[in-house]
């Protein structure tokens, strides 16, 4: 039952958090979703989801002596499978507690600290200090060109929709990404890609941290992750990940911190 239950465990995960750009791998062999569906109860030793470099990872162990699905193998029934509405709903408890306890165990700091200052140079030439917004209530987002939990939570229809055009004619509003690694090279090179142009033309503004100093100050390690920050300079939510639900949680951080 136990084997069972670490398979459903993967399947679900798999169903739901392909979407965020999760990276695969059986026996440290990098693997596709489809691979993942097509292992049996009796192969699976154990799983482990991490995030590294700002990417939720899945790594599967097989029991000794069992082999690696192809890449064409046939997806496998899960025994006793549960209806999609719970299996939906278990899956989102679990992405949702794995998030949790990464943001507890990554986050430096946290609501009621103070924000650290910083300065950095902006992609399009000039540069910003944290401080010189003093009195303003700031979106601080880090992301990176290579993360696609990031590209998907900036995309047009989510954190721009959800968040940016509620307060874009608040002049007291500042929204301010961060690009975690990158440097004007690789922006540059995202930027002249298609979707560069057009759904991220938004972001050119970033500022830029290319040797991680400016994350550092706040956490740890693991992107997506947002910081609300006050008028007083102090943080009043922290955020990681891209749900729906994270995002509403921002909005709302923010219309309370403007309405002070």
């Amino acid at each position: 039952m136990k084997k069972i239950g670490l398979l459903l465990a993967a399947l679900l995960f798999a169903a739901t958090v392909t979407a965020q750009g999760i990276v695969y791998y059986i026996n440290g062999e990098k693997v596709t979703e489809a691979q993942v569906k097509a292992l049996s109860p009796t192969q699976l030793g154990g799983i482990r989801k991490t995030v590294e470099e700002g990417v939720p990872v899945m790594r599967i162990t097989l029991r000794p002596g069992e082999k690696v699905p192809g890449e064409g193998a046939q997806p496998q029934p899960v025994p006793d499978a549960l209806p999609d509405s719970v299996q939906a709903a278990r899956v989102k408890q679990a992405v949702s507690r794995f998030l949790h306890e990464e943001y507890e165990k990554t986050t430096l700091l946290k609501a009621g600290a103070e924000a650290a200052d910083f300065a950095a140079a902006r992609f399009e030439g000039d540069s910003v200090r944290l401080s010189d917004l003093r009195g303003k209530v700031v979106l601080l987002t880090f992301w990176a060109t290579w993360c696609g939990p990031c590209l998907q939570e900036l995309a047009p229809e989510r954190l721009p929709a959800l968040v940016l055009e509620r307060f874009a004619g608040n002049p007291d509003f500042v929204f301010l990404p961060v690009a975690y690694t990158d440097s004007a090279r690789t922006l540059s090179a995202f930027f002249d890609t298609e979707n560069g142009r057009t759904r991220y033309a938004y972001l050119r503004s970033t500022a830029m941290d290319p040797d991680k100093a400016v994350l550092l100050r706040y956490a740890l390690k693991s992107i997506p992750r947002s910081f609300v920050i006050g008028r007083d300079g102090r943080i009043v939510l922290g955020s990681l990940g891209n749900s729906e639900e994270g995002l509403q949680q921002v909005a709302e951080a923010l219309a309370g911190a403007l309405a002070q």
